[in-house]
């Protein structure tokens, strides 16, 4: 008899919402891995907090050069969907 691991998935929303949580109270390093993977599962408020983060450096991108170029990946894809002004993200950049 073989055993079953069972793997627990959540939900992207669910990703986000915590990402939110740490997000809102600046704990950029616990915020930004769960940003990322809701980002990468299609969550769009996901895309815009990951953009500003690369953006600005926050968490552990702090001390390392911003990278605009990713920044900018994150804030195309939400302004494709309308869910931000392309020119309010695009022109911080």
């Amino acid at each position: 008899v073989s055993s079953d691991l069972i793997v627990e998935q959540k939900d992207p929303a669910t990703i986000y919402e915590e990402a939110k949580k740490y997000y809102d109270i600046a704990y950029y390093n616990d915020a930004i891995p769960l940003l990322q993977e809701a980002a990468e599962k299609g969550i769009a408020s996901a895309q815009a907090y990951l953009g500003i983060c690369y953006h600005f450096g926050y968490g552990n991108l702090a001390g390392k050069d911003t990278d605009h170029s990713i920044a900018f990946k994150w804030f195309s894809m939400v302004s494709l969907i309308g869910l931000f002004s392309k020119k309010y993200f695009l022109s911080a950049i």
